[in-house]
């Protein structure tokens, strides 16, 4: 059965994930200004994350990892640190 000019329907979403797809970007951007565009970071450097459980700071630990730095988070608790296992 052909499926040319047929449009596969997706899930509609609840206002809550909207919230969360709308700010994943800005969350993004600014890890990525921080780390990339003013601290410039290279393959085995230091990154000390403070606040390393928030948005934007697991996706700073992420990004940093990616570059290959040494990602070094401040925990606040027992739970976050398998949280900041778990995130890379």
């Amino acid at each position: 059965m052909p499926t040319q000019g047929r449009r596969r329907r997706s899930r509609p979403i609840n206002r809550a994930e909207r919230g969360d797809a709308a700010a994943l970007p800005t969350v993004g951007v600014t890890a990525s200004r921080g780390l990339i565009d003013y601290a410039d970071i290279r393959p085995r450097q230091s990154v000390f994350i403070n606040g390393a459980m928030g948005g934007v700071g697991q996706a700073a630990a992420q990004i940093a990892g990616a570059k290959g730095a040494l990602v070094i988070a401040r925990r606040v608790g027992p739970a976050d640190i398998d949280a900041a296992e778990a995130a890379g």
